[in-house]
């Protein structure tokens, strides 16, 4: 399903990130930005540790990358232009939020820089099987260069907080992730023996309600395409 998918995409084995927040909490740490940044051999440690487990061409092409193999290794490569976006990223994670949204440029296999939308959606604590789901948009193309130009200035690493682009990103990838993640555990109730339909009917169920969100989300953009 991922492969068909025109966005970039990667999904990500995020159990690293999980038992650092375990691991926080049992410490009784609040204050997470400030302990992240006393501590960078922690951010090492998990960076190195969070790996992805596939990703779809669009995100082996946004990248450069002969193959999509070549994208399933440590997510660090993603921020290798901008090591304080690790540290934004695990502040939303380990302080428990369900995505992160960020833009930041990358580096494409040619050594081309790239300024990206960056957006990912976590898997709950108590669920650490689940997956991370990561969309990346490219603000340098020109479907997004009106909008993208205000939100990524040329040479400027910064979050994003508002504007067209980072609300669309944040609003249609939640149902994205959701459709992938249903679509998954769905797989997975019918692959026991024998199988099981009603919670695999459950997700189907799951699937559908999150694809037509994103479809009048998609209604949205081409109306207002339209009324501009």
């Amino acid at each position: 399903m991922m492969d068909d998918l025109p966005i970039p995409i990667w999904r990500v084995d995020a159990r690293a990130s999980a038992d650092a927040a375990m691991a926080l909490r049992s410490k009784g740490v609040i204050d997470i930005k400030s302990y992240i940044d006393e501590h960078p051999e922690l951010v090492e440690k998990i960076f190195d540790l969070v790996c992805v487990e596939k990703a779809n061409r669009a995100a082996a092409e946004l990248f450069g990358a002969e193959s999509n193999q070549d994208m399933s290794r440590p997510v660090k490569y993603f921020f290798t232009q901008a090591p304080q976006a690790r540290n934004r990223l695990l502040v939303s994670r380990l302080g428990d939020q369900r995505s992160h949204l960020d833009g930041f440029p990358i580096v494409r296999a040619n050594r081309e820089l790239r300024k990206v939308i960056f957006h990912v959606s976590f898997p709950r604590f108590e669920c650490p099987e689940d997956k991370a789901y990561v969309v990346m948009l490219d603000a340098d193309g020109t479907s997004l260069q009106h909008p993208g130009a205000a939100l990524l200035p040329s040479g400027l690493e910064r979050p994003l907080t508002s504007g067209l682009v980072s609300e669309f990103v944040h609003e249609f990838t939640q149902p994205l992730s959701a459709i992938l993640t249903s679509a998954e555990t769905a797989q997975a109730w019918l692959q026991q023996s024998p199988p099981n339909l009603e919670k695999a009917g459950l997700q189907t169920e799951r699937i559908v309600e999150s694809a037509n969100r994103a479809s009048e989300l998609l209604g949205m953009l081409r109306k207002g395409n339209r009324n501009g």
